[in-house]
């Protein structure tokens, strides 16, 4: 045994030769053998979306994957790695999604990545997503009411992840827009 320190070595394959000498330098056959070197499981990303924003409807997921030893495939699972996608791609790679398929909230997503050497890797990253559209209610005033004085403005708007703004849009006769935002 002639110990080698894997730190010591490079990534990708390397070629061994070993043969032994006698006590009178006869040599024998050398034995040549084949071997590869992976000193890190491969790496991966998504890039997009990033956590602070939120999507909606048909979206890409896109990402990078890096290794010494090359990459060989990704894949990406929406539903907490039951299952697995294949995606477009390898170092740089994406993958087409409707989120109208999952529930709205916040999600894993996972991704799979393998190099060239069969060794894997596993991240995860999340995904904020929201396909449902505030709902509201008005009270006041009533349809077809009429007004003087002031007008007074009653009712409820909720959302499941939430507001960013209410606006109130208000025709005159002429059909002019008046906007108030709140």
């Amino acid at each position: 045994t002639i110990p080698i320190p894997l730190s010591s070595m490079t990534d990708n394959e390397h070629t061994v030769t070993v043969y032994a000498e006698d006590r009178l330098g006869v040599v024998g056959e050398p034995i040549v053998r084949k071997f590869r070197i992976s000193l890190e499981e491969p790496k991966a990303e998504c890039i997009y979306p990033s956590i602070e924003e939120t999507v909606n409807g048909f979206i890409t997921l896109s990402g990078n994957a890096s290794d010494k030893n090359g990459i060989a495939k990704v894949q990406v699972s929406i539903d907490n790695g039951n299952t697995f996608n294949d995606v477009v791609g390898r170092e740089s790679w994406s993958y087409d999604f409707d989120t109208r398929i999952v529930q709205d909230g916040t999600h894993v997503v996972f991704i799979k990545v393998w190099d060239n050497y069969g060794i894997h890797g596993m991240y995860s990253s999340l995904i904020n997503i929201d396909n449902t559209n505030p709902q509201i209610d008005l009270d006041l005033p009533l349809d077809g009411s009429k007004v003087n004085g002031n007008l007074f403005f009653s009712g409820r708007t909720t959302d499941n992840i939430g507001l960013k703004n209410l606006d109130i849009v208000i025709k005159n006769s002429s059909n002019i827009d008046e906007l108030y935002k709140n």
